[in-house]
């Protein structure tokens, strides 16, 4: 008999970040992990603000690219080259990775806080019910 509590829980891809969501060895979409956790006020905000600590860090990462661009475009041109780019790369190099990194922990704590939720609804032991002993499922 299969009691499972319906988990949520995450991998991310090695090699190019992408993260997958599975809801008791079951692959579920972004989308259906959002719909599960409009369920749990407290997950929703940590998960709200994980996307918009991404999203952050996804323009800091384009600006990155931006700053690189021009920075050796000036290296290739006849003219004086400036150092303003590279400190503009730095920047917003440390702005990435910051976001990135609390994107995701609010995305780890959204999980946890939707998981610790389910653990607090329900729970099945073995007791004493009117019929004799058998399994109590309480919620």
């Amino acid at each position: 008999m299969d009691c499972s509590a319906q988990e949520l829980s995450k991998h991310r891809d090695f090699l190019f970040g992408i993260m997958t969501y599975y809801q008791d060895n079951t692959e579920i979409s972004k989308d259906e992990v959002t719909a599960l956790m409009e369920t749990n006020p407290k997950a929703l905000e940590d998960w709200n603000k994980a996307d918009t600590y991404f999203t952050i860090s996804l323009v800091s990462t384009g600006l990155q690219l931006g700053a690189t661009i021009y920075y050796i475009r000036q290296l290739t041109s006849l003219e004086t080259t400036s150092v303003a780019p590279l400190y503009a790369l730095a920047g917003f190099s440390v702005i990435s990775i910051t976001f990135d990194y609390l994107s995701r922990n609010a995305r780890n704590r959204a999980i946890l806080n939707y998981n610790h939720d389910l653990d607090a609804q329900s729970n099945l032991s073995l007791g004493v019910t009117p019929n004799g002993v058998g399994l109590v499922l309480s919620f």
